[in-house]
């Protein structure tokens, strides 16, 4: 899959003739698609998606904006009302405001997720990651292991940040 791919969400998609009855495992999230003893040929039956699958998909468009410097696709995923903390320990109040909305201000290179740990708890996720990062903010290189916390609220269309906090990982 290439950064394209992953970016606009052009996923591969598998015929049902392919998959047969075991499925196929998901992958970022992908749907996994199973084939049900007694549907027609070429009909399939899709297990739904889960809150973990479904915020881990906004998490990999999140990541991938980032690195395309996508303002608007940023903006999407992100509430109004966002509160962040920066690994500088600047705090930020709504989404005009924070550095990842301005791509002036900060250039993602590179995002190597190294860990990542999600908590569902039905209508908030909270994602702990330790991530590689690489680019420019305020002018200044940066290269560094950071920590961030992201916290997923579903506002009843879609599930949007309503924080984030990142620190330098040592």
């Amino acid at each position: 899959m290439s950064l394209f791919d992953c970016y606009t969400g052009n996923f591969p998609s598998f015929p049902a003739s392919r998959i047969g009855r075991e499925g196929l495992p998901g992958r970022f999230g992908r749907q996994i698609i199973i084939m049900k003893p007694g549907l027609q040929s070429g009909a399939k039956a899709c297990m739904p998606k889960t809150h973990v699958h479904l915020v881990k998909e906004a998490e990999q468009r999140l990541l991938c904006a980032f690195i395309a410097g996508d303002a608007d696709a940023i903006r999407s995923l992100v509430s109004p009302n966002i509160t962040a903390v920066s690994a500088y320990g600047e705090f930020f109040l709504g989404v005009d405001n924070i550095p990842m909305s301005h791509v002036g201000i900060m250039r993602v290179h590179t995002i190597t997720v190294l860990q990542q740990h999600i908590a569902d708890y039905t209508s908030v996720v909270i994602v702990n990651t330790l991530e590689e990062r690489k680019g420019i903010y305020r002018d200044i290189e940066f290269g560094s292991r950071m920590r961030t916390t992201r916290v997923w609220r579903f506002d009843g269309r879609a599930w949007r940040i309503v924080h984030g906090h990142i620190v330098q990982a040592e």
